[in-house]
């Protein structure tokens, strides 16, 4: 089973993502978290990642591919976040080739640009396993993560100026990325304000 999750910032996919992956027991893939784990990478873009810019698809690209090679994909995986360009959704198929898997799905959720702002501007991460909180939890439970006890944080990318240009970059290339899967029937547009198991209900 090989799921793509497409979305802007904030549409709720590593929500959905997470879910899928406990309940169909198999692989959550986040470039935007491999990206931030990875610290040579993350150190030399920072400026770039932080101003809300998209990487050279070269080096999102070998990132992606070296993580699929990985053996714990052969159960499945849900990508978040990839593609983000035309040529990353050609460059995705070509790395499934070669693992001969091909993606099951590929689910679009729709935002509306108020959705998006409330929910990035008022979420907090744990630097150390990921999860999503919304501030009013952080502010209640004493910034902590409930998973791991890490003292939750703000992400740098994470403010009007920087999710103005995130949104545009995203709007600026999905059009493409939709039609593309679309003609593959295989796009599933769902309104991102609905539950996240209905995802699942319907796979």
């Amino acid at each position: 089973m090989i799921f793509v999750i497409l979305g802007a910032p904030g549409s709720g996919k590593g929500t959905r993502a997470e879910i899928l992956k406990e309940k169909l027991g198999i692989v959550h893939i986040s470039t935007g978290t491999m990206i931030r784990e990875d610290k040579k990478i993350y150190e030399e873009y920072k400026e770039k990642i932080d101003n809300g810019y998209l990487l050279s698809d070269d080096v999102i690209n070998e990132l992606l591919e070296n993580r699929m090679k990985k053996s714990d994909i052969k159960k499945g995986c849900i990508v978040d976040g990839y593609p983000r360009t035309i040529k990353q959704a050609y460059n995705l198929d070509k790395i499934l080739e070669k693992l001969n898997l091909k993606i099951d799905k590929v689910f679009l959720l729709n935002a509306d640009t108020e959705t998006i702002y409330s929910r990035i501007l008022s979420r907090t991460v744990c630097p150390v396993c990921g999860k999503v909180y919304n501030k009013k939890y952080a502010d209640e439970n004493d910034n902590k993560c409930l998973e791991c006890g890490s003292k939750l944080v703000l992400r740098t990318d994470d403010n009007s100026e920087t999710l103005k240009n995130r949104i545009a970059v995203y709007n600026s290339n999905i059009d493409k990325i939709k039609e593309y899967y679309a003609k593959k029937g295989i796009l599933e547009i769902i309104d991102a304000l609905d539950d996240p198991n209905k995802m699942l209900e319907r796979i």
